[in-house]
Parts: structure tokens; C-alpha cells; sequence
């Protein structure tokens, strides 16, 4: 059994991917991980995604993305958290739809708003426009994340151990 979580940046994929991995005794994999990990051997540069993807830009990212998640197909009994543009890729969607359930931890606009605008601003958005980019950003891939979840999981107001029971429970419920 393979739990694939997937949603706007900032909604807690990787630290919850971690938690719900132990609690489960399953391994983790993180795709931003192995996408840094992949560009390194490539081009013999240590960066980070959002470095990385300011220098490939977004076709060539999502393609160096799909390089890591094509192998995938063959991991059993493993947590992985995707970057959350990696899903708007229909194949690395079917990828990750044929290994495991896929789980969509959905967090209002304007939480993910603040929790973006507080950091250092990703890639994706444009520096000049930030909350037009933001807002067509977050409406296309909520779009897409709605289309393709098995399993919603609302992530406001609720703790850490309180989500992941919530993923447990709904993964059990929905079958191996």
C-alpha cells in the first residue's frame, strides 16, 4: 500500500508525510527530495527546487519531476509527499494514481496565501504580481486536485496527530 499526498504548497505534505510514515511503519519518500537529488547527478550543482526551477523554468522542471517520478511506479508500502505543481503532469498523475491512494490535504486559499506570502516567494508566481498569480495558480491546480483526489483531508483547525488519524482512518475506509 503506497499513500500519495499532494496539494498547494505549504499544506504540510512532507512533515505530515513523515509523521503518518511512522505511525504507519511505512517508508517516505519525498519527490522534491529526489528532484534536487536528480538535478545534482545531472548537473553536477547542489540547488534547491525553487532554485532549480527558476533555472529549468516549468516545462523543464516538470519534465526532470516526471524523470523521478516514473520510477515510483515499482515502490510498495511507502508514504510519498509530491511537490505541488507535480500532479498538474497527467502523467505523473497516472503514475501515482496506479501505486497508491491518492490523498489531497486541502487547506483554504487564504491559509496557503498567508503561508506562501510569509516566506521567501516560490517560482511559480510572479514577483510583479504576486496575488494575480497567486489566485490563478491556486484556481488551476485546485481544479485539478479536486479532479483527481480519492481522499480529501481538510487541513484547518485540526493537529498534526488529528490529520493523520484523519488520513488512517479514510485510507482504511476506502481499501488497500
Amino acid at each position: 500500500m503506497n499513500i500519495i499526498l499532494f496539494g498547494f504548497k505549504n499544506c504540510g505534505k512532507t512533515t505530515l508525510g513523515k509523521l503518518l510514515a511512522t505511525k504507519l511503519n511505512l517508508d517516505f519518500i519525498d519527490t522534491d527530495d529526489l528532484l534536487a537529488k536528480r538535478y545534482q547527478e545531472k548537473y553536477k550543482e547542489s540547488l534547491s527546487t525553487q532554485q532549480i526551477y527558476k533555472i529549468l523554468g516549468e516545462i523543464k522542471f516538470r519534465d526532470l519531476e516526471k524523470e523521478v517520478i516514473n520510477p515510483l511506479a515499482h515502490v510498495e508500502n511507502t508514504v510519498i509527499a509530491t511537490g505541488g505543481g507535480s500532479v498538474m503532469d497527467k502523467e505523473s498523475t497516472k503514475i501515482l494514481k496506479n501505486i497508491g491512494k491518492m490523498v489531497y490535504l486541502k487547506a483554504p486559499k487564504q491559509l496557503m496565501k498567508e503561508r506562501i506570502f510569509a516566506g521567501k516567494l516560490p517560482a511559480f508566481l510572479d514577483a510583479k504580481d504576486k496575488a494575480a498569480s497567486f489566485e490563478k495558480i491556486y484556481a488551476n491546480r485546485e481544479t485539478v486536485y479536486d479532479t483527481i483526489a480519492e481522499i480529501v483531508v481538510e487541513i484547518i483547525a485540526k493537529t498534526n496527530e488529528e490529520i493523520i488519524q484523519e488520513i488512517k482512518s479514510k485510507v482504511d475506509k476506502h481499501g488497500n
